[in-house]
């Protein structure tokens, strides 16, 4: 039970590190994860990427080729709009 919380938590709080990565423009995985202080692409990075590809919150730069090596990612105006909300 309590190791479900800690991967929960962790998750959520990958979700918005990523997002506030994203709100300064598109970047690859790999820009993502060294961005967030680790060397390559670890688990927790891609469970977050695909769960907000998932629901709409980013989207691929290359939507017909979404395992192209130079995929990128950007945030959506759902994101967007519910980043505002939750700045008020």
């Amino acid at each position: 039970m309590i190791r479900t919380v800690i991967i929960i938590l962790s998750l959520i709080t990958s979700f918005s590190k990523i997002l506030s990565i994203l709100i300064n423009g598109t970047v690859s995985k790999a820009e993502i994860a060294t961005t967030l202080g680790y060397k390559s692409i670890v688990g927790n990075i891609k469970i977050a990427v695909n769960e907000l590809l998932n629901k709409n919150f980013i989207g691929y730069t290359i939507p017909q080729k979404p395992r192209s090596k130079n995929q990128k990612y950007f945030i959506t105006q759902k994101s967007v709009k519910k980043l505002k909300i939750l700045k008020k």
